[in-house]
């Protein structure tokens, strides 16, 4: 999957915490959720004599400050008379093993109570239960009604792991559009990631302007908030006019603000504005590549920034490094993965360094070989690639880490 400013989108972190503490009664339990809530026993009122609510409250204080010995008996109590929030955390003591031993098949029934219950956040565990395979099976279209039902229940994560599958068709038809709702609904609730996401995909500079009026709302929110990536990809809405009036001068704001929330995309985007003093330019913008393997050529972790984006500029550099195959893998022929960063005009190399290497040898084989490669752009790119013995290289590159 493609990843960073851009283009591509970046995969949703899934926490444990949900966004609301209020407490909600379960209706009466019916079809598959009274079986998976059958067996669960009714707990003794704690010591301290509190009732539901209240326990539940004190429960998910100690719960929070780490005191979970403390955070059990009133979350159980609570859970069973009708305190959604407390199964969600009473599950997570069982998900972590904190100070019990470690059992999903537990956390699983308490996170059904809490998403039976109305508790958007237990939905959105349970699913990542079931997502993970953790206490069954893995079953990725369970786990994906369980993110829907999470979001309907107005929980953000829920939503951004629902758009995450649909986008990718994991449990539920593929589908962009469904994909980019989701991420929408999660940007609304102030899952970040998911504004870039759907910014990334509304943002079309030839469709038609109500989506990237979208895409810019999505990425503005975003940026307000402080994701940087979505800074970054507000300036280019800017710069090139897609989605709101052309700004030079707003879309230097934005890539200075997403300068200082790290992008480099942004501080390499304000520089070229600044140089360039007022006339027009073409962005060199980021793309990167987890893993690839065109032409033979095995990537690991391939970032481009150059004047053009996406996988067929992405292919370019792959097909470029193709051609050079031979000598490559002549170089780590035993196996290696070297990391290399190099810098390019079109037709002409200009600058090669390669890091990690069994030998001084290996890596002056491997920079004599990318110098000869011919790029058909202007940029700069790294990338590590798997030479020689794939068993050895991967070994390489996982003891690196």
């Amino acid at each position: 999957m493609l990843v960073g400013a851009g283009v591509g989108l970046l995969l949703v972190q899934h926490g444990c915490d949900g966004p609301s503490e209020a407490a909600s009664t379960p209706p009466s339990a019916s079809g598959q959720d009274r079986n998976n809530t059958e067996g669960t026993q009714a707990a003794p009122a704690p010591a301290s004599g509190c009732a539901p609510a209240a326990c539940a409250e004190q429960g998910i204080a100690a719960f929070k400050s780490g005191d979970f010995k403390t955070a059990h008996d009133p979350l159980a109590y609570a859970c069973t008379n009708g305190q959604a929030n407390a199964c969600r955390y009473h599950g997570m003591i069982f998900e972590r093993g904190n100070g019990v031993e470690q059992d999903f098949t537990r956390a699983s029934k308490l996170y059904e109570q809490s998403c039976q219950g109305g508790d958007g956040a237990g939905c959105q565990l349970r699913g990542h239960l079931a997502r993970n395979g953790r206490g069954q099976d893995r079953d990725l279209k369970q786990a994906f009604g369980f993110y829907e039902r999470a979001c309907d229940a107005g929980d953000g994560v829920g939503c951004a792991a629902a758009g995450d599958m649909m986008y990718g068709g994991q449990g539920v038809a593929e589908s962009m559009g469904g994909a980019i709702k989701f991420f929408e609904r999660a940007c609304e609730r102030d899952q970040l990631v998911a504004c870039l996401n759907a910014g990334e995909l509304l943002f079309d500079p030839t469709g038609a302007p109500e989506q990237n009026q979208r895409a810019v709302a999505v990425l503005t929110r975003g940026c307000e908030k402080g994701n940087a990536d979505a800074c970054v990809k507000l300036g280019i809405c800017y710069y090139n006019g897609v989605g709101v009036a052309a700004d030079a001068a707003a879309a230097h704001k934005h890539f200075t603000s997403g300068c200082s929330g790290g992008a480099d995309d942004g501080c390499h985007a304000a520089e070229q504005l600044d140089k360039a003093k007022g006339k027009q330019v073409t962005l060199e913008l980021t793309t990167a590549v987890e893993s690839s393997n065109i032409d033979g050529v095995t990537a690991r972790n391939l970032s481009c920034r150059m004047r053009e984006q996406g996988y067929m500029a992405i292919g370019e550099i792959m097909s470029s490094l193709g051609k050079q195959l031979k000598a490559l893998e002549k170089c780590g022929a035993a196996g290696e993965a070297p990391t290399i960063t190099w810098a390019f005009r079109p037709k002409r190399v200009t600058s090669v360094k390669v890091e990690h290497t069994s030998t001084p040898k290996v890596e002056k084989c491997i920079a004599r070989a990318l110098k000869k490669t011919r790029p058909a752009q202007q940029g700069q790119c790294t990338v590590t690639l798997l030479l020689g013995d794939r068993d050895r290289a991967a070994a390489a590159l996982k003891a690196r880490k």
